[in-house]
């Protein structure tokens, strides 16, 4: 103890105080490995588990998709309705946009299903990180099928989720003989929502060439995602789509138990906290740390207030890769933390001075036919608002000091709200908001205790 104080005076004297707690927030920042935001591989069928039964009364057809001919492959093709794509809660035709044929649900039966072939459970493994509460599991809703012919295409989009409870997507892509169509997953980061920064490639035609067996290939990934179906230059590329959602566990019949891996972040950034937590020169009097989730996730706002609490608390059992590492280390380790709403509001003539407030749910804004400006008060007062900045008027607008930020969301994670405000007089404003995960950390001997001096402290 005598010596990690001596180390701790040592540190306080040969750097600034500043100097260093920016350098052991970047250890952690850099021990939060981002993994993939999909996963993909190939599976081998049984023969039966190729065959197709497709159309309408009157003109249905049949064909094995191991063995199908470019002749067999035309008729489904000519069998299917154009693709649509969602456009502002509609379904658009747009031919520029996205080309390709499709198959509602109700228009085939297909042999082969992903929930007995046990891909599920492969895409549970491989994309979902183990989560500590593990009342939920994955359910997979079969969407639409899709023939991509000579020269179809789909352009770069994002999915829209069809409920709070979806995450992702699977798409099977079958045997049939084509080139092109690789399907490229991209990331953008940073201010620049144009930007990619990450990018990978998704190619089922080099996959399936691999194989030995009939065999499909799949490749499975987050609802944030931007996605391209490039161009196919020849054969037809057939794929089922499968929309995967949370589910309460017990609806799902039990399956063989098998070990799920613990992505290997997980564990560098559990041996990064715990060294830091027992570092008495880390955050000394305490603090709260601020990580804005990576990845992008379906939240409404509630009438009810209790609905909103909800939606957000249920959303900790739903996080993606580093953000549930995240939350999982913290609870491991004994640090009180829960997600909030991040809103990014402005003060002042010339809207001069930005005002940070967590809430415990989004606010539903523009259901209400007005709001009291200044905005903060309203949230501080009506939606559990937590100021993480202070406000111009009353102090320095400057940020409060032990609130600490471990990262920041990505841009384009952000939404925004348009709301009717009343001051002086009515006006039109727009707010932003985002997701971040609270962490809070106690001082020194005591870390999952209360830190000191935080004046906007909601500690429970």
């Amino acid at each position: 103890m005598a010596a990690n104080a001596h180390s701790a005076k040592t540190a306080s004297a040969n750097q600034p105080q500043d100097d260093l707690l920016e350098e052991q927030l970047t250890r952690i920042r850099l021990s939060i490995t981002e993994g993939p935001p999909y996963c993909q591989g190939t599976l081998s069928l049984p023969n039966s588990d190729f065959t197709l039964f497709y159309g309408k009364e009157g003109n249905a057809g049949r064909l094995n998709l191991s063995t199908a001919t470019e002749a067999q492959l035309q008729q489904l093709a000519d069998a299917c309705q154009p693709a649509t794509f969602g456009l502002n809660q509609q379904d658009v035709h747009d031919e520029t946009y996205r080309k390709a044929g499709k198959l509602d649900k109700t228009d085939f039966l297909l042999a082969f299903d992903a929930i007995h072939a046990g891909l599920i459970d492969v895409v549970g493994e491989e994309l979902v990180i183990p989560r500590y509460r593990m009342e939920e599991t994955i359910r997979a809703e079969m969407y639409k099928l899709n023939v991509y012919g000579p020269g179809s295409f789909f352009k770069p989009h994002v999915d829209t989720p069809r409920s709070e409870l979806q995450f992702g997507s699977l798409v099977i892509v079958f045997p049939t003989a084509h080139e092109g169509g690789a399907l490229a997953l991209r990331e953008h980061e940073g201010e620049d929502e144009n930007k990619v920064t990450k990018e990978w490639t998704f190619d089922s035609s080099a996959l399936l060439a691999n194989c030995t067996e009939p065999s499909i290939a799949y490749v499975a990934f987050f609802s944030d995602v931007e996605h391209e179906v490039l161009p196919v230059t020849s054969g037809y590329r057939v794929t089922i789509t499968y929309n995967l959602y949370w589910t309460d566990r017990k609806t799902i019949p039990p399956a063989v138990s098998v070990p799920k891996p613990v992505p290997t972040n997980e564990d560098t950034l559990r041996t990064t906290m715990r060294a830091l937590l027992d570092d008495p020169t880390f955050l000394p009097d305490g603090a709260v740390l601020m990580y804005g989730l990576h990845y992008k996730y379906p939240l409404d706002a509630h009438e009810s207030p209790q609905n909103g609490r909800n939606a957000l608390k249920n959303l900790t059992t739903r996080l993606k890769a580093c953000d549930a590492v995240v939350l999982n280390v913290a609870q491991e380790l004994g640090l009180p933390a829960k997600l909030g709403v991040l809103y990014i509001t402005a003060e002042g003539r010339w809207h001069r001075s930005t005002i940070l407030v967590l809430c415990d749910r989004v606010a539903p804004l523009s259901h209400m036919q007005q709001v009291e400006y200044p905005l903060w008060e309203t949230l501080k007062r009506d939606y559990g608002g937590e100021l993480l900045t202070r406000p111009l008027r009353r102090f320095d607008g400057k940020p409060i000091a032990n609130v600490k930020w471990i990262s920041t969301a990505p841009r384009f994670t952000r939404k925004e709200t348009t709301f009717m405000a009343y001051g002086n007089e009515k006006s039109m404003e727009t707010t932003y908001w985002e997701i971040y995960l609270r962490l809070s950390v106690g001082p020194a001997g005591d870390r999952g205790g209360k830190p000191r001096d935080l004046p906007a402290s909601k500690e429970k």
